[in-house]
């Protein structure tokens, strides 16, 4: 496998909208062939019969029952609520960007 040049790197940061002085981007280049090497090592492991996962672990979520349970009173919710408007509940305005 060939390695990243100065150039694929320069046009992944490009991609990525990253604006890297020539010191960055001589310092990331090794690194990033490091990590594909590593990554292209990993092809040559014998993986037959091995099961896939998405962890290391077993993980076990236990489920409760889905139960039918009373919700919430809408005059008491609005009683705890700071600001109240009719039957709302007034929060500040939230502009992202």
């Amino acid at each position: 496998m060939r390695g990243l040049t100065a150039d694929d790197v320069k046009r992944i940061a490009q991609l990525a909208k990253l604006d890297l002085s020539a010191a960055e981007l001589q310092q990331l280049l090794p690194q990033l062939n490091d990590i594909l090497a590593h990554v292209a090592s990993l092809a040559q492991l014998d993986v037959a019969g091995v099961e896939p996962s998405s962890h290391g672990i077993d993980l076990l979520m236990p489920l409760r029952p889905d139960t039918v349970q009373p919700g919430l009173i809408q005059e008491a919710v609005l009683a705890l609520a700071p600001e109240a408007q009719g039957k709302f509940v007034v929060v500040p305005k939230v502009v992202a960007g």
